[in-house]
């Protein structure tokens, strides 16, 4: 018993780790290093099989523009015949295994211009070029210093130059029992920021 236990928690773990990972940069990150002057990618692990969601905020000369990618769709219950059903699901789907890109699933988020600049205008009081990648837990008792939790903080900060990888492991629920980390504390305002434009 106590071995099927072991095992248990062993896969739980190992299916934490898989699916809380970044998909790393893309052909999604690649193109707007090109054709963006600056871009904020948020990517959203899934605890499944599903692919990850991004949210994009960009910025070429005086334009803001927002965008998002979600290859997870929401299938209608619809009475129709078999293979048409079956037709559109295998065009809706054909990209579903791939990495993100500009594609079906890549949408625009058309925002009024005076959203997207207060959008802009908030994320610049984050001095959010200075965050780097900290997991440290400043403020924690030592019992608190090891998480299980799967909540993962992902962020791509994108320049002609660059592309900056912030990861933050455990990020809201350290956030909310051991703050004073600056770069956590930071990259979760963000979060929280991308959340209320692109709901």
């Amino acid at each position: 018993m106590k071995k099927k236990i072991v095992v248990c928690f062993t896969l739980i773990f190992v299916h934490l780790q898989v699916f809380g990972q970044s998909n790393g940069v893309t052909p999604l990150h690649l193109f707007f290093q090109k054709n963006a002057d600056s871009t904020i990618i948020i990517e959203y692990p899934t605890a499944s099989y599903d692919p990850h969601r991004y949210g994009l905020l960009t910025k070429t000369g005086d334009t803001i523009n927002t965008f998002k990618y979600d290859a997870i769709q929401n299938n209608l219950k619809v009475l129709m015949p078999k293979r048409l059903g079956a037709l559109i699901s295998l065009e809706k789907y054909k990209y579903f295994g791939s990495a993100a890109d500009i594609n079906p699933y890549f949408t625009i988020v058309n925002l009024p211009v005076d959203t997207l600049r207060s959008f802009w205008k908030r994320k610049e009081t984050m001095d959010i070029w200075k965050v780097v990648v900290d997991n440290r837990a400043p403020n924690c008792e030592k019992k608190y210093t090891v998480s299980t939790h799967p909540d993962k903080l992902i962020i791509y900060l994108i320049t002609k130059k660059e592309i900056k990888l912030l990861e933050y492991e455990s990020a809201f629920l350290y956030e909310k029992i051991c703050p004073g980390n600056f770069s956590r504390k930071t990259a979760v305002g963000l979060y929280y920021l991308f959340e209320t434009y692109l709901k």
